[in-house]
């Protein structure tokens, strides 16, 4: 899938790659323990300047698009762990 090209202002990209997103993980496991967080939006669609942080993030949001975030955890989480997410979101 080929998505428009957007850059992003100096300084934002940096603040991804260190407060956001752990390219040390496996992207579909970040995708299954935090994914649910993200709530509207494609971060695949923007540029980046670092390669590796593209294909982390592209990675990322395939596995979210095409596996869904249900399977996801079904493969990296715990039942513990899903109960938790799933609580937290109907008792906010």
């Amino acid at each position: 899938m080929k998505f428009a090209s957007r850059d992003f202002r100096e300084g934002q990209e940096k603040r991804l790659k260190e407060k956001v997103f752990n390219i040390k993980m496996n992207p579909r496991e970040w995708m299954a323990r935090f994914g649910h967080n993200i709530l509207a939006g494609d971060m695949r669609m923007y540029k980046y300047q670092d390669q590796e942080f593209e294909t982390w993030i592209h990675k990322a949001f395939e596995a979210l698009a095409n596996e869904g975030i249900e399977n996801l955890w079904e493969e990296f989480l715990t039942e513990e762990e899903i109960e938790k997410v799933r609580e937290m979101y109907e008792n906010p």
